[in-house]
């Protein structure tokens, strides 16, 4: 039995801990024990319970953002000598300094990078932080047997700053049982946000920052809806700058949602899936809205190109941070065959993208 250690910083909802979630789900249980090991302590939007019904054992360093790397150090060393894992497969900064600084020489080490570095620490922590975070990354990825990219595009960029990746496994989600909430549900969500049934619904899913652009798809929706005036925008997610966001909205017709547990409903109601972002890694966000059938409205940023790459029927892209070009793209899925665009949504995912098929996938580097 290979005994597989995945090292995180938390289980929080989000597209790293679901993508993980799913390596684990599709896990051959006959081949490999899966063990996590995480670095924070767990907040309230946290998936712990999801994993511990996977019957796998979780244990945390319960450290903080102060005291993570003495503190992780020596609980992280004491903690990788007791599981004697085969395999270490981290992600995020923190898990990866960790398991480069401190796992046994002979242990198969893996790191998934699920972004951009480059362009994502320097935008969340500032220039000087941001630089130093990535010069650290650059010296560790080294320690590891296989560094890989969630998609072409991180790999081609951060090769491009000298980081080595070994290759490209593209972030994957489940496929199977997206069962609709039932018709009482429905009702009740279209009356809690006060929406006509009737309504052709986009929705936007994200944290409320600069990198993701929402005032990009609430500009251009501020154009849309003066034509097409039976339309609504909903809005999933929060942040620190929601306020600004919110001022930008020139109709009620634009519906902020807040964090939202059951995403999953809030999507099958809706017609189309808009993302307007600056940078990504490979947005599983998109990935989820279209296997449940949504055609997309997508920024051009390469990661999304990739996504439409095989059936472009699937999606309209726009040129990132330009409303104009966004509403035009919004008018252009309006106008066109919805049922054949999500068809092609669909079986983008189901073919290319599908959770099982990317565990397989990691499967291979553990043994």
């Amino acid at each position: 039995m290979i005994k597989v250690l995945y090292v995180l910083p938390t289980l929080e909802r989000g597209g790293p801990t679901n993508v993980f979630y799913y390596f684990i789900k599709y896990l051959d249980r006959t081949k490999y024990l899966p063990i996590i090991l995480t670095i924070a302590k767990e907040k309230t939007n946290s998936r712990y319970n999801d994993f511990k019904n996977l019957e796998i054992e979780i244990y945390c360093a319960n450290t903080t953002k102060y005291d993570w790397f003495n503190l992780g150090c020596f609980k992280f060393k004491n903690k990788i000598n007791k599981i004697d894992a085969n395999v270490i497969h981290s992600v995020g900064i923190k898990p990866d300094i960790l398991t480069a600084l401190f796992s046994n020489k002979n242990v198969t080490k893996i790191t998934s990078v699920v972004n951009n570095p480059f362009e994502d620490y320097l935008m969340s922590y500032g220039k000087i932080t941001g630089t130093i975070m990535t010069t650290i990354l650059k010296l560790i990825i080294p320690k590891f047997n296989y560094a890989i990219a969630c998609s072409q595009d991180v790999k081609e960029k951060v090769a491009a700053k000298g980081m080595r990746v070994s290759g490209v496994i593209y972030n994957g989600i489940e496929t199977e049982n997206n069962i609709s909430p039932n018709d009482e549900t429905k009702q009740k969500l279209f009356q809690e946000i006060a929406i006509p049934t009737n309504a052709t619904i986009f929705i936007f899913s994200g944290y409320m920052q600069n990198r993701k652009l929402p005032h990009i798809a609430i500009e251009a929706f501020n154009l849309f809806e003066k034509e097409y005036p039976n339309t609504v925008l909903l809005i999933l997610g929060d942040g620190p700058e929601i306020n600004t966001y919110k001022n930008i909205a020139k109709t009620k017709k634009i519906k902020f949602l807040g964090f939202v547990n059951n995403q999953a409903n809030y999507f099958f109601i809706s017609d189309y899936y808009i993302a307007t972002s600056s940078a990504e890694g490979l947005p599983t966000a998109v990935l989820e809205a279209m296997n449940m059938g949504l055609p997309v409205v997508l920024s051009n940023i390469k990661p999304h190109q990739e996504i439409l790459a095989s059936n472009k029927m699937a999606g309209e892209l726009a040129m990132v941070n330009n409303a104009q070009d966004t509403y035009e793209a919004m008018c252009r899925i309006v106008n066109s065959s919805r049922a054949e665009r999500s068809k092609a949504a669909k079986e983008i995912v189901q073919q290319k993208f599908s959770a099982q098929k990317v565990s397989l996938k990691y499967q291979e580097l553990y043994s």
